[in-house]
């Protein structure tokens, strides 16, 4: 449903969580991503690398891509 609906693929790394805890309640509103990937260390950078490519990763995403392009305007701006 959720996928039908926005027009993407889950990778392996992500899922559906239903808000209010009901797996039978798929409506789009009760329905959000989570993402379970995490960095692979606590250094600086393997942590901005990680986040880097979270951005590239959910730039295009229907549900994030004006979030992404906001965030970034603020930051070099």
């Amino acid at each position: 449903m959720f996928e039908k609906y926005y027009k993407i693929k889950l990778n392996k790394n992500q899922n559906i969580h239903h808000l209010n805890g009901d797996k039978k309640d798929n409506r789009i509103k009760n329905l959000e991503l989570w993402d379970s990937k995490q960095p692979y260390g606590q250094r600086v950078e393997d942590k901005l690398l990680f986040y880097f490519n979270l951005i590239n990763d959910y730039k295009d995403n229907p549900l994030y891509k004006n979030l992404i392009k906001k965030q970034i305007n603020i930051l070099y701006t």
